[in-house]
C-alpha cells in the first residue's frame, strides 16, 4: 500500500501483486526467534544489516536458501557468507520450469 500511496504503483498492479502474495506457499519458521540474539545479531551487527535484513540473511543461511533482494548491503553482505544471490551468476529459481534472473533485476547492478 505504501508504493501505492507514493505512485510507484496504481491500485490495480497492488491488487494483482496481493493476490500473487496470497497464491503464495508461505510458512512460519519457528526457529527464526531462537537464531534472533545469537547468529541474526552477529550478522547484523558484522554487516551493518537492519533487524529485517539480517533476519533475511540468517533463514536463507541456515536452510540454504537463496536470497532475493533489491538492497545491495544485503546482497553484499549474502555473497560474503556464501549465500547465494537470486540474478547472480549460475543462481537460477526453480519453479515449473527454470528462470533465470538478470543481475539487472536484483541488487541494481548493469546487464
Amino acid at each position: 500500500m505504501m508504493a501505492e500511496r507514493r505512485q510507484r504503483i496504481d491500485a490495480g498492479r497492488r491488487r494483482k501483486l496481493a493476490e500473487f502474495l496470497h497464491d503464495l506457499p508461505l510458512a512460519i519458521d519457528p526457529e527464526t526467534t531462537v537464531q534472533l540474539w545469537g547468529p541474526t545479531q552477529s550478522l547484523a551487527e558484522r554487516f551493518r544489516l537492519t533487524a529485517y535484513d539480517a533476519i533475511y540473511l540468517e533463514l536463507a543461511q541456515r536452510k540454504q536458501l537463496a536470497l532475493a533482494s533489491l538492497d545491495q548491503d544485503l546482497c553484499s553482505a549474502a555473497t560474503t557468507v556464501g549465500v547465494p544471490v537470486l540474478g547472480s551468476r549460475g543462481v537460477r529459481l526453480a519453479s515449473s520450469e527454470m528462470v533465470e534472473i538478470r543481475r539487472a533485476e536484483w541488487c541494481g547492478a548493469a546487464v
